[in-house]
């Protein structure tokens, strides 16, 4: 295969995954890693694409990525994160759960915990987990977002208002070394906003693939989020940058 062609297919799955790995292009073409290494550097250099460590990723998204399509991306890296999460939770707990495909990989590993309060904007949450004898579930009610399965607006604002939790687990849209944390829908930052401030501990869930992504809405600020669970490909300048604001940073082996 020619490079330009190489380089072409790279771009065209960049397009439809939003990320590509340096191993993965190892093994899609057959070539090594410094190959992958000189195509991925060429690709940053005419600006389609931005270096990250183990690959290169869409810098930028103006709309939320469908579900579907997200829900199949990453999919090594969200169980070993969700892994690495739900060993902060503990018999007796109330938390938070967030929406996302990142919390919904969560969900499994949840149903052995015993006495937990799940407090949840989301209804996928409330269907998978409502019938563990286990498990109570407090819904926020609200508009929902068929898209998502989630519910956000005034309503839930009002009855979220008056929780507070031991532990609150944030799915991101995406985090900016300069902006920190952000997401897509305005009023489903509002609630996640709400549920930072009325936890003990707050804990962010988010791949290697959501760094340098800036979102339209602002939810917390870069030492606002006490724990960070990660993976290994997660950018060093990132990482670096949240453990100097006395972030806990949990990244991961894949």
């Amino acid at each position: 295969m020619l490079q330009n062609e190489r380089r072409e297919i790279i771009l065209q799955k960049l397009a439809s995954e939003k990320s590509v790995r340096t191993t993965e292009l190892c093994e899609l073409f057959n070539i090594s890693r410094q190959t992958a290494h000189k195509d991925i550097d060429f690709l940053a250099s005419e600006g389609k694409l931005k270096k990250v460590h183990g690959g290169g990723i869409i810098e930028k998204k103006s709309a939320e990525p469908p579900f579907q399509s997200r829900n199949n991306l990453h999919l090594i890296q969200k169980e070993a994160i969700v892994k690495k999460a739900v060993e902060y939770v503990q018999n007796g707990d109330t938390i938070y759960l967030d929406i996302g495909t990142t919390i919904n990989h969560m969900l499994p590993h949840l149903k052995n915990i015993s006495d937990l309060t799940i407090i949840t904007n989301s209804v996928y949450v409330a269907y998978i987990l409502g019938n563990n004898e286990n498990i109570s579930i407090i819904l926020s009610g609200g508009i929902m977002r068929s898209t998502e399965l989630s519910l956000s607006g005034s309503m839930s604002m009002q009855n979220l208002e008056r929780y507070y939790v031991d532990k609150s687990f944030f799915g991101i849209g995406g985090f900016s070394n300069t902006i920190g944390y952000t997401d897509y829908h305005i009023e489903e930052s509002d609630i996640r906003r709400l549920m930072l401030n009325h936890s003990n501990k707050s804990i962010a869930l988010l791949d290697y693939s959501k760094f340098d992504v800036l979102a339209i809405s602002q939810f917390a600020k870069i030492d606002e989020i006490d724990v960070v669970v990660t993976d290994e490909d997660a950018p060093e300048e990132s990482i670096k940058l949240l453990r100097e604001a006395d972030v806990h940073v949990d990244v991961v082996d894949i």
